[in-house]
């Protein structure tokens, strides 16, 4: 049966008597199953979001986990590099000495002869080293570099340079190497909610062709109960016109039947009355009889009183 949408089951089933199984809601009942598979569609598409985000989110902290902070001894790198030049303008060997002479300032070659210290070569020194350091996915910080910066630089007149190397630093940065702050995801943590989603893609895909299989078993049954349907429903309308011809017949029967019987009611009557005309007419007879009888005899009297007469 068509998954999410009990209530076809439900409609099928709630009648099965004839006329119930005939009388379904087909045109319901389809769109009812097409609404349970938009609903499977709307999952498979929000789980399939759910999914490129999840992917997603495990290629930016794969992605993330590439990127490594430089070292403090490739920190001190840079700096020694920006400190030869102002070793050099102070004649000594190592950064070391020219921080401790103000990075060129307290350097015989500015106090007595009135030189510059070479800042912008300096400079121009630790952007170049911080090119080849900060590179593919290294990275490094500005605070981190700051902290470290001053600790070497760690004299008032050199420790200004920490903000010059600070916008070197700044300028290498690369923007794919951005944290995102209060991320709690975690590579495990991602995957397995990605096992999860795929499962969960993989049930509703299934559902899916579940879902348009019974959708075609279903159009099969409903286009194999039309046809039964239809035999009956032709069937019973043979059957109830033969019906109200019988009704028809019975009542035609009946009212012949009424109709003998009055006219039987009038030959009883008529007999009745034939049969008191012929009692009467009996009597007449008999009258008629015995009054023959009695001229009769008048007339034999009166013969014999004629003959008495003659003789006389």
């Amino acid at each position: 049966m068509v998954r999410r949408k009990p209530e076809i089951k439900e409609t099928i089933n709630k009648d099965t008597t004839v006329n119930g199984v005939t009388d379904i809601n087909w045109d319901t009942v389809k769109a009812t199953a097409a609404d349970g598979m938009k609903q499977i569609d709307k999952s498979i598409s929000e789980l399939s979001g759910d999914i490129k985000e999840i992917e997603q989110k495990i290629r930016d902290l794969e992605a993330a986990g590439l990127w490594g902070e430089l070292s403090t001894s490739d920190i001190n790198a840079m700096l020694e590099a920006a400190c030869a030049p102002l070793a050099e303008f102070s004649g000594v060997s190592d950064c070391a000495s020219a921080v401790d002479l103000e990075c060129g300032w307290a350097a015989p070659k500015c106090t007595e002869e009135f030189e510059f210290p070479p800042f912008e070569a300096t400079v121009e020194a630790f952007e170049a080293q911080a090119k080849s350091k900060i590179t593919g996915h290294a990275k490094l910080s500005v605070p981190v570099f700051r902290e470290q910066c001053v600790k070497v630089f760690k004299t008032g007149e050199c420790t200004s340079l920490c903000d010059d190397f600070g916008e070197k630093v700044r300028a290498q940065a690369d923007s794919a190497s951005g944290e995102v702050l209060g991320n709690t995801d975690t590579l495990d943590g991602l995957k397995a909610q990605l096992k999860t989603k795929n499962q969960e893609l993989s049930d509703a895909e299934a559902e899916k062709a579940a879902c348009a299989q019974a959708q075609t078993q279903l159009e099969a049954f409903r286009v194999q109960l039309g046809k039964l349907s239809g035999n009956y429903a032709s069937s019973k309308l043979a059957v109830n016109r033969y019906n109200r011809m019988l009704r028809m017949r019975r009542m035609q029967l009946a009212q012949q039947i009424k109709i003998l019987e009055e006219k039987k009611a009038l030959l009883v009557r008529a007999k009745a009355i034939f049969a008191a005309a012929s009692a009467q007419v009996e009597q007449r007879q008999a009258d008629v009889a015995h009054m023959e009888g009695v001229i009769a005899d008048l007339e034999d009297k009166l013969k014999k009183q004629m003959e008495l007469i003659a003789r006389i």
